[in-house]
This record gives C-alpha cells, sequence and structure tokens, in this order.
C-alpha cells in the first residue's frame, strides 16, 4: 500500500515537474517574441530616419 502511494507522488511530482518547465518554456518563447518584436520596431524607426534623411 505504501509503495502505491509513493509512486503515485512520484508521478505526481513528475507530472508537476513537467508543467513548470512547459510554462518555463513558454515564458522564454514570449520573452523572446517580445524582444525580437521591440528590435524589429526598432529597426523600421531607424530605417524610416535614414529614408527621411535623404
Amino acid at each position: 500500500m505504501r509503495d502505491s502511494v509513493s509512486i503515485q507522488q512520484a508521478n505526481l511530482c513528475a507530472r508537476y515537474n513537467q508543467g513548470a518547465w512547459n510554462r518555463q518554456k513558454a515564458g522564454a518563447l514570449r520573452l523572446l517574441r517580445w524582444t525580437a518584436t521591440v528590435f524589429v520596431a526598432l529597426g523600421l524607426v531607424a530605417a524610416g530616419a535614414v529614408l527621411m534623411r535623404f
């Protein structure tokens, strides 16, 4: 009986860790996408400024 309980606890821990890892990955992807958006926006602004000069 105690073995099955500890196995269930281990499975719960593994599932929780997987969920935490997935959340971390999602956060990293969101940060990456946000950074890329900022860089694209800055690039467009810089290109616009360069075009305005000429």
